[in-house]
């Protein structure tokens, strides 16, 4: 039997399903990175549908998001933290809308997905994995991983910045470029992109941190708790965006810039 292993939510809550939720700019602005990920890295034929694994995929807000802009792909969505009634919820939940499959964890996928990923979204998943080397080794045997698939990894960066907030989300590391390109090595993974994102969010944490270590702890709260404000929702998650914009436009011209989160993509060695 496959080992299976932990990808906790931490902040995923079932009510999310029945009241409105109020998106954190952090989150806005992840998804909005991400689709420019797929945009920019991907070459998916226009004549067949693009299959799109999310593991740990918490609330499908990413999915939903993916789904809005690429109407023929497939989803295949799986948490440890799904329940059955979660699961008849969602499935009605979207039935029009996107074709979703979901799945308590990795072996239960397997026997349904019956076509080569094109896609692997690993978003903020192997900082809660224990073992993350092995659960990558593992993920590359399935036979639903191709040569082509992109897997697309998120973490936070830098161990120097791991605080209470880590601990509450259930983490066991933070990751810099140097340690996170050394993992996808050892895992025999060819790297076809890395960076930072976010650089404008790490002086607020910096002085998070320290306040929390010098002053006083910091009691801490996941972004499903968060309370919205239209207007500062607004200007972060304009900032974000012109982040990752700025980013973006300084890597092209071979400048490097670190940031509170770390990213890869990466694929299967031939």
């Amino acid at each position: 039997m496959r080992k299976k292993y932990i990808m906790d939510i931490k902040e995923f809550k079932i009510n999310n399903l029945a009241h409105g939720i109020m998106r954190h700019p952090w989150e806005k602005a992840r998804a909005y990175f991400t689709l420019k990920l797929i945009d920019n890295f991907t070459n998916i034929p226009n004549n067949r549908k693009i299959n799109i694994l999310d593991i740990g995929c918490g609330d499908t807000y990413i999915i939903e998001k993916i789904g809005n802009k690429y109407k023929d792909a497939v989803f295949f969505a799986v948490d440890t933290a799904f329940t059955d009634e979660i699961i008849e919820d969602y499935i009605s939940k979207y039935k029009d809308k996107y074709s979703l499959n979901l799945f308590k964890d990795l072996d239960k996928s397997s026997s349904c997905i019956n076509a080569d990923v094109d896609i692997v979204l690993l978003l903020d998943v192997l900082e809660h994995i224990e073992d993350e080397k092995s659960f990558l080794n593992l993920l590359k045997t399935y036979p639903f991983i191709s040569e082509t698939t992109l897997f697309i990894i998120t973490v936070p960066a830098f161990q120097s910045l791991f605080s209470s907030h880590d601990v509450f989300l259930g983490h066991f590391r933070r990751y810099n470029k140097k340690s996170l390109k050394k993992l996808i090595n050892e895992c025999n993974l060819s790297i076809v992109k890395q960076g930072y994102f976010f650089s404008s969010l790490l002086v607020p944490r910096f002085f998070s941190l320290l306040f929390e270590k010098n002053i006083k702890k910091i009691k801490q709260k996941g972004v499903s708790s968060y309370k919205a404000n239209k207007l500062f929702d607004l200007i972060l998650f304009s900032i974000l965006t012109l982040d990752y914009k700025i980013s973006l436009f300084l890597s092209k011209l071979g400048i490097s810039i670190i940031g509170l989160s770390n990213y890869i993509l990466c694929k299967k060695t031939v």
